[in-house]
């Protein structure tokens, strides 16, 4: 059982969580996505409410939203198991696993390669490089989304430390339109690449990337084909395995409650693809920013955090 705190059809977060639930279904598990209205906390807690009778073996509720929520039902259901991804409450319930996803690792080679186009104006056609400036447009002022920002700046400045790099926030995941004021404002405030996390709000930064015949960088999931030409790669959290792995974890009886597995470059939970974006970015950059990857993942490049 699945519990989403807003639509399915972000082409981001909730889609890959939802990727992860069909091929459990697929395996053969029974499985249920019970959507909900974006900015409603109520239904969310009556969702996930209604769902922990014991019926399912585990309910999978995400993002930082939902934290309060799923720590009250796991006190009121203590019976039922439940798996929280992309965040946790502080003091995990015995019958709560949560799986975690190291974003500042892949925002930091997100990072890397937007400094690395802004400062490569021959190299890609759209940067002006004028005045050697990227951006970020975000969900919420959460920590999740922060861990995005601090990751984004470290990439950027180990380039170049004088880009200047923008950040706001929409206020949800939903506003598509407020993600392409706000995208739309950095391009025309000299910004050659701008940066979404903003789930189904960031699909308006990529439209804005397009129509200022700039680039953006996608998030979650691949975003690379949404708007051809404009999107340089997408930083993937693969939420979708994580909620796999814990789940078929949880079948044999090895999924750990009451504990935090967490995924970073080193163990490819998250990472930066390429794909479908028509080749954009030259190999040589290519292989740079796979080369940084393997650092992080060794621990010789330290990236940091503001999650604890």
């Amino acid at each position: 059982m699945s519990v989403v705190n807003g639509p399915l059809g972000d082409a981001s977060f909730f889609d890959d969580a939802e990727r992860g639930i069909q091929k459990l279904k697929a395996s053969g598990h029974t499985t249920q996505t019970v959507q909900s209205e974006a900015n409603n906390p109520a239904q969310w807690k009556t969702n996930v409410e209604s769902v922990s009778t014991g019926k399912w073996d585990v309910v999978v509720v995400g993002s930082s939203q939902m934290v309060d929520i799923v720590d009250a039902a796991a006190k009121k259901f203590p019976n039922q198991k439940y798996v929280i991804y992309d965040d946790a409450p502080k003091t995990l319930p015995a019958n709560v696993a949560s799986i975690q996803f190291k974003q500042n690792e892949g925002s930091f080679l997100v990072g890397v390669l937007a400094a690395l186009v802004t400062t490569n104006k021959d190299k890609f056609p759209n940067a002006t490089g004028n005045a050697k400036t990227v951006g970020l447009v975000g969900g919420m002022d959460l920590p999740v989304i922060n861990d995005f920002v601090v990751g984004f700046k470290k990439g950027v400045e180990s380039v170049d430390p004088s880009v200047q790099v923008k950040v706001s926030f929409v206020g949800n995941f939903t506003d598509a339109q407020k993600g392409y004021d706000q995208a739309k404002a950095m391009f025309d405030q000299g910004a050659d690449v701008v940066y979404q996390v903003a789930g189904g709000a960031g699909i308006g930064v990529l439209k804005a990337a397009k129509e200022a015949k700039r680039y953006a960088i996608g998030v979650d999931s691949n975003q690379n084909d949404l708007q051809p030409g404009f999107i340089l790669a997408s930083m993937l959290k693969n939420i979708g395995e994580g909620i796999v792995t814990a789940v078929e974890a949880a079948d044999g009886g090895k999924l750990e409650y009451g504990k935090v597995t967490s995924y970073g470059l080193a163990n490819k939970g998250v990472g930066l693809t390429f794909e479908k974006n028509g080749n954009i970015v030259p190999a040589d950059m290519q292989a740079k920013i796979n080369d940084l990857a393997a650092q992080v993942a060794s621990g010789k490049i330290t990236v940091p955090t503001v999650v604890a």
